[in-house]
């Protein structure tokens, strides 16, 4: 079963029409290693939280939404 974290990224980046490639790059992570977090299987480092906030633009309920999510 999926983690709410990996539901949430993987929204984010299909509603900005982006494939995993295009999110690792904008957020200088390997595909495979946002792969990783998106299924699950590693844990996203507390700095990669600031980092989506800041690239994707969130508005405070975004980022409230994402909180929740990790």
């Amino acid at each position: 079963m999926r983690k709410k974290l990996g539901i949430f990224l993987k929204k984010l980046r299909i509603d900005h029409d982006e494939i995993l490639m295009d999110m690792a790059q904008k957020l200088g992570v390997s595909a495979a290693f946002l792969s990783y977090v998106e299924n699950g299987k590693k844990v996203m480092p507390e700095a990669m939280f600031d980092k989506i906030c800041s690239v994707y633009e969130f508005t405070s309920e975004q980022r409230s939404e994402f909180e929740l999510a990790v």
